[in-house]
């Protein structure tokens, strides 16, 4: 958005507000419902033409019109960020991976070290022949079983050393409900499930945090992740059994 005002005064500071306010919203419209958007489109029409409406009411009645200007800006400015704070509401689909990489429950250890090796990552889900998450494997998982088991890598099995007790969200679960779950649990990465079961992505930490940079810091939604994301962190005394894999 251009601003039409080229003067350093009150309006211009409230149309520069206005202007950073709806460049965000267009950084950010990928993450819009449909919904959203076509409401974006129209305020964003909207803003528009009332800031061409202003700026000829400003130069034509310069005494009496800086008041109302900014009045009508402000009114702008506040519509844009309640569409925003309607988007505060972000989808674990629109930050999830959902290329991810996944074994079964009859591959051998060895497999799993390998898939960890290639892909620079410390777990995998578990999935059954259907795409279906069974279960959780961890780097600790599989090598804590090797040696309480007292066999090779290529001797065991991922059934013998995965957790099969999980906890995932679904893709349309808001991101606010999908931290609250890696809190309460203090699980660093969650995996995500369609309504059949079938794993169709993985929410980690560093998708979160990679989507908080993108915020200002203003932004309600950083009010709600950051404390959360701190307690996620945090070391635990105790690894419970229940999902312990998803803390490594």
């Amino acid at each position: 958005m251009k601003s039409h005002f080229i003067s350093v005064n009150p309006v211009h500071a409230a149309v520069d507000k206005l202007a950073a306010q709806c460049d965000h919203a267009r950084c950010h419209q990928h993450l819009f419902s449909f919904e959203m958007l076509r409401s974006w489109r129209e305020l964003e029409r909207e803003v528009e033409t009332k800031l061409e409406d202003i700026e000829q009411m400003v130069d034509e009645d310069e005494q009496r019109a800086d008041e109302i200007a900014i009045a009508r800006v402000n009114e702008l400015t506040r519509a844009v960020q309640a569409l925003l704070d309607r988007n505060a509401e972000t989808r674990v689909q629109h930050l999830m991976t959902s290329e991810i990489q996944s074994c079964r429950p009859d591959d051998r250890l060895n497999r799993v070290a390998e898939l960890m090796w290639n892909h620079d990552c410390g777990a995998l889900p578990v999935v059954d022949d259907s795409g279906n998450l069974v279960g959780i494997i961890t780097d600790r998982d599989a090598f804590m079983a090797a040696y309480t088991q007292g066999r090779r890598l290529d001797e065991c099995s991922v059934a013998s050393a995965m957790s099969s007790e999980v906890y995932s969200c679904a893709p349309d679960d808001s991101l606010v409900r999908a931290v609250e779950l890696m809190r309460d649990y203090k699980f660093r990465r969650v995996p995500v499930t369609d309504a059949n079961g079938e794993l169709v992505g993985v929410l980690s930490l560093a998708d979160i945090a990679r989507h908080l940079d993108t915020l200002p810091i203003e932004h309600p939604l950083r009010a709600l992740l950051v404390p959360a994301l701190a307690a996620i962190s945090e070391r635990r005394a105790a690894r419970p059994d229940d999902q312990r894999n998803l803390a490594a």
